[in-house]
């Protein structure tokens, strides 16, 4: 802070404020405030105006950096977008725009940010983060994607991005990028015991333990003793649980 003391002639005052002092001022919002006090001391009414330091006042287009442009987020989960915009100096603040999105996905960022998005003509989402007065000026990154897919196609969306400097008298737009976010089918319940492979060997176990159960059925039926000729260990009837039910039927009991 600066203060300044000068002389009223006229109903009139004035400071000198060297250029160095001048230049010292970053790009920001500044108060300046003035006290007039009579010859007696007796002071009037403080006086305050506000001041914005822009030693530019051109369009800045802030750095648009996506660290891979191939995603893939799974059902349910989420990921890092890997997007950063960076300002080009302290009083830039800073949006982004992702279009593309389905109605699937969704985009959270960290505190102090914004975040909208508005639905577009062909069904898709735009989302834009804007950053608030606690992160003017800093790069704006951390966002995050989630998604709540539970088809069964691995459907594949193309986002288009851009960011852009709000600041009045700096507004610029950077150059589009594009990124393609994959979604795979969400897993189902059984895991890895759903896949084909697993659903035949599976129906082989099943048949190995109907053989089984049928020799033994077969077994109880002719008392453990006699003529065994019309076991069978084939493959069984599903309807029935054994190949031939007459052979059960039959009486099988032989005395010595």
């Amino acid at each position: 802070m600066n203060s300044y003391t000068a002389t009223d002639s006229n109903n009139a005052w004035s400071v000198a404020v060297t250029r160095a002092q001048a230049t010292a001022l970053t790009d920001g919002n500044y108060t300046i405030s003035a006290n007039v006090s009579d010859a007696a001391g007796n002071p009037a009414q403080a006086a305050a105006r506000a001041l914005t330091v822009d030693q530019d006042r051109v369009p800045e287009v802030s750095t648009l950096a996506i660290s891979s442009t191939s995603l893939t987020v799974p059902a349910g989960g989420s990921v890092a977008l890997g997007i950063t915009a960076t300002p080009v100096d302290s009083d830039d603040r800073l949006s982004l725009t992702i279009s593309g999105l389905p109605s699937y996905e969704s985009i959270t960022a960290p505190a102090g940010n914004t975040v909208a998005r508005s639905l577009q003509s062909n069904g898709t989402y735009t989302w834009t983060i804007t950053e608030g007065s606690s992160t003017t000026g800093k790069s704006l990154s951390g966002l995050i994607l989630s998604s709540s897919y539970r088809g069964t196609d691995h459907p594949v969306a193309t986002f288009t991005v851009t960011a852009r400097n709000t600041t009045s008298g700096e507004t610029a737009t950077s150059a589009a990028q594009t990124m393609t976010v994959t979604d795979p089918p969400a897993q189902s319940s059984g895991g890895a015991g759903s896949s084909p492979d697993a659903f035949v060997a599976s129906r082989q176990e099943a048949a190995h333990i109907h053989r089984l159960a049928a020799l033994m059925d077969q077994f109880a039926a002719v008392g453990f003793r006699g003529d065994y000729s019309g076991l069978s260990a084939s493959t069984p009837n599903p309807n029935v649980g054994w190949e031939n039910s007459a052979i059960l039927a039959a009486s099988h009991f032989h005395p010595g």
